[in-house]
């Protein structure tokens, strides 16, 4: 028996966006599947799927979990998204995600 194509594996996966009532800021957790050249989280309105904001951009990410939060400039606005999430690996493939991401607070000044 011979296999001839590679299962889809995502390259990211588990992504958790989360208040965190102690210190009163947004964090975030995902778990890559191998090196990455860039990991961007982008949010989507959920129910028009207009683009609203970038919240994320990290830049040479190892593989492993990837933990932290995101400064008060970058909190979205109370409500629904889709959030996008894109991976370019080292080799410079592109693999994109969407996951449902639901802001019930915001700490942000507008």
């Amino acid at each position: 028996m011979y296999v001839t194509e590679a299962a889809d594996v995502p390259m990211a996966m588990g992504l958790e966006f989360y208040l965190e009532p102690f210190d009163g800021q947004y964090h975030y957790q995902l778990y890559m599947v191998e090196d990455a050249e860039s990991v961007t989280v982008d949010l989507y309105d959920d129910k028009t799927f207009a683009f609203k904001e970038t919240i994320l951009q990290l830049n040479d990410q190892s593989k492993g979990v990837v933990e932290g939060s995101l400064k008060k400039d970058r909190i979205p606005a109370k409500g629904s998204y889709v959030a996008n999430i894109t991976v370019i690996t080292t080799n410079g493939e592109k693999y994109q995600y969407q996951t449902p991401i639901l802001i019930e607070d915001t700490l942000r000044q507008e």
